[in-house]
């Protein structure tokens, strides 16, 4: 995240909750090592706590040349592409919490879904809570 420290910590503190509450053996996310590698001081919030709590975490988006590699135009096509990267954990018993801007949840959902994983959103905005 790209934003102030208490901000930050909040944000930590809930992701490490709704796993523990979750169950969680993997923190997959939005975001790729590349992102966070151009950010000021670059770290996940969600890679730090799957290592805190001794979970797998994923990035799942692809980095610039993936992108084009795989002429990702849109939204929908990085979704396709998370999916597609977290699909290999199911149905091992993985239970997953995925951490997305709140403009993909419901979407996101619907391609978990419509490829016959089991998804539900624990929180569409963690601001809110």
């Amino acid at each position: 995240m790209d934003t102030c420290a208490a901000i930050v910590e909040r944000f930590e503190s809930y992701l490490r909750g709704a796993a523990i509450s979750l169950n969680a053996t993997v923190i997959a996310e939005e975001s790729s090592e590349y992102r966070v590698r151009l950010m000021e001081g670059g770290s996940s919030v969600a890679k730090k706590v799957a290592e805190e709590l001794g979970l797998r975490h994923i990035y799942c988006d692809p980095d610039p040349e993936e992108r084009r590699a795989l002429n990702v135009q849109n939204s929908e096509d990085r979704e396709i592409i998370w999916m597609h990267r977290v699909q290999a954990l199911f149905p091992n018993g993985s239970s997953l919490l995925f951490v997305c801007g709140a403009d993909h949840s419901l979407t996101f959902r619907s391609a978990l879904e419509s490829n016959g994983i089991d998804a539900r959103i624990h929180c569409r905005d963690w601001t809110a809570e």
